[in-house]
């Protein structure tokens, strides 16, 4: 008898093609501390998520292991509580077992994985070019189906460096994304070395605010795709039509600035796949995401809430397919991009800040447009 494979919606027809896999939904575990051992992959695995990216993982273990660091207060990952914005704490920065132990804890997790349809994702933050390339062929002859790379985090590289001094920690995380030739460089290798594809989180944000034409033309050349969280201006649309409507940026904001970010990329990177992260916590969010571009969503700090967030995300995903007669989630894919004006896109902000004055508004982190439309049924139960 074929194994129940939950997330899998009962009748509607969830799966979509992201980087060449065949995912039986569009929900991804982002790379964060619950994916950092093989009991923590398999229950991500367990709740339905399509794929699963792991804790991006150093050479050596960092922290200690298991989990222990004097600088890091316990629990490793808790949660900051101000002015209703929830956030993980940046002293968990790269906290991992160490390269090898994270390839063994893939190759026990793939028998799993394949059971329940869903893929692990390998990440990693390097040193040097050589030591990202032996990392990416371990991981893919572990079982990974994709390499990620965590080649953004602002604070691992000032932690670790003044913790482990003379290793060459200075390089970890946002070292790489400061050039995009730097980025090429690297990227170029790890290109030549494996086989299955490759998805780095880069700060591509920078380049899209300044000079959006470097990525194609530089390391976007050697990737299947873009993982990132979002950068400004904001953006939202409506859920229904797919016009631009304000984006409500009071409390949980980020979203919105990750809904700017896919719609950026759809544009100047076409035919390049996404993992959009950073505020992505519903049903509601993943299908905008996909209306602009997105083929997924990586969600993060809804799996903390519990381990039915992800199937609650799928049966959400299926009540909004029925209700608007929609056959496959490629139906809506980029359906809202014709909607959105091309000011502002690629811009920097004294761009968008401009617009705002000629509309006589003050700039509020969005592109001011048309009045909120009348509140709809949420598609959430």
């Amino acid at each position: 008898m074929e194994p129940k494979v939950p997330g899998t919606a009962e009748f509607a027809d969830l799966s979509v093609k992201w980087i060449g896999l065949d995912l039986k939904n569009p929900v991804v575990a982002e790379s964060a501390g619950y994916s950092v051992s093989t009991w923590g992959m398999k229950r991500l695995i367990k709740m339905g998520c399509s794929a699963v990216v792991t804790k991006s993982t150093t050479w050596d273990p960092l922290g200690g292991w298991p989990r222990q660091w004097d600088a890091t207060p316990q629990p490793r990952c808790y949660w900051v509580y101000d002015d209703n914005m929830y956030t993980l704490d940046g002293t968990e920065a790269l906290q991992n077992p160490g390269h090898k132990k994270m390839t063994e804890f893939i190759k026990e997790v793939k028998p799993y994985a394949d059971q329940h349809g869903s893929y692990i994702v390998g990440s990693f933050s390097p040193r040097s070019a050589d030591e990202a390339m032996i990392i990416a062929r371990e991981f893919e002859q572990a079982g990974a189906a994709a390499i990620h790379m965590d080649l953004v985090c602002p604070s691992a590289s000032a932690f670790r460096s003044l913790q482990y001094p003379g290793k060459g920690y200075e390089k970890l995380g946002n070292y790489w994304s400061e050039s995009p030739e730097r980025l090429d460089e690297l990227l170029k290798v790890i290109r030549g070395s494996i086989d299955i594809p490759l998805i780095p989180k880069t700060l591509v944000g920078k380049w899209l605010s300044t000079n959006p034409d470097v990525i194609p033309q530089t390391y976007g050349r050697w990737v299947d795709g873009f993982s990132f969280m979002g950068s400004a201006p904001v953006l939202d649309i409506d859920l229904y039509s797919g016009k631009q409507t304000y984006a409500k940026v009071e409390g949980r904001a980020f979203k919105y600035l990750t809904f700017r970010m896919v719609a950026d990329i759809a544009r100047v990177c076409k035919g390049k796949a996404m993992l959009p992260s950073g505020g992505i916590q519903t049903a509601e969010d993943i299908v905008k995401c996909i209306m602009l571009g997105s083929d997924v969503g990586a969600v993060c700090t809804a799996i903390y809430r519990g381990p039915k967030e992800v199937e609650k995300i799928c049966q959400d995903l299926e009540t909004f397919m029925v209700n608007q007669a929609v056959d496959n989630l490629e139906q809506i894919k980029g359906v809202a991009l014709k909607h959105l004006p091309a000011r502002g896109y690629g811009k920097i902000r004294a761009d968008v800040e401009e617009h705002a004055k000629q509309l006589g508004k003050e700039y509020q982190g969005f592109i001011p447009g048309e009045n909120p439309p009348a509140e709809r049924v949420p598609i959430t139960r």
